[in-house]
């Protein structure tokens, strides 16, 4: 009875001791955070792209537009344009114009501070597809932000 219940207790601290070593080698869950410049030739505005991904498979992503330069997302669709749920947007840039093509529109910011336009074209998942294949978006003069 004493012998099964030092086994016992042995085995019950390897297991503690193997999930406190495991769980401090699981690697922090921080976001990633990516910024892109957006320059115009005719206009000295500038709009910037970002995009944060998290979670512990890294598989939620927001992508934002927005006229302030920080890396973080302020996720206010009120001064942005907040794309949840999208992976990959493709851009053209024209004069004073940005052109986004995107598998669904993002709502409209009512406090959006630029004089750059923007024009957002819906396309569905194949023609998304078609234009990753083979850089596709290259040939059609588009830049590509994931």
């Amino acid at each position: 009875m004493k012998k099964t219940l030092i086994i016992i207790l042995s085995v019950s601290v390897v297991i503690i001791c193997a999930l406190v070593y495991f769980i401090s080698r699981i690697p922090e869950m921080e976001p990633v955070r990516v910024s892109k410049r957006i320059s115009f030739p005719h206009t000295p505005d500038e709009l910037f792209f970002k995009s944060e991904v998290w979670g512990m498979t890294y598989d939620h992503k927001i992508i934002a537009l927005s006229v302030n330069g920080d890396k973080e997302i302020e996720s206010d669709p009120e001064k942005d344009y907040i794309f949840n749920g999208v992976n990959t947007l493709f851009y053209k840039v024209k004069q004073d114009s940005l052109i986004l093509y995107t598998p669904s529109k993002a709502s409209i910011p009512a406090h959006f501070d630029s004089n750059i336009t923007i024009q957002q074209i819906e396309l569905d998942n194949v023609s998304m597809m078609n234009l990753l294949k083979e850089k596709e978006y290259l040939k059609q003069g588009l830049t590509v932000f994931e």
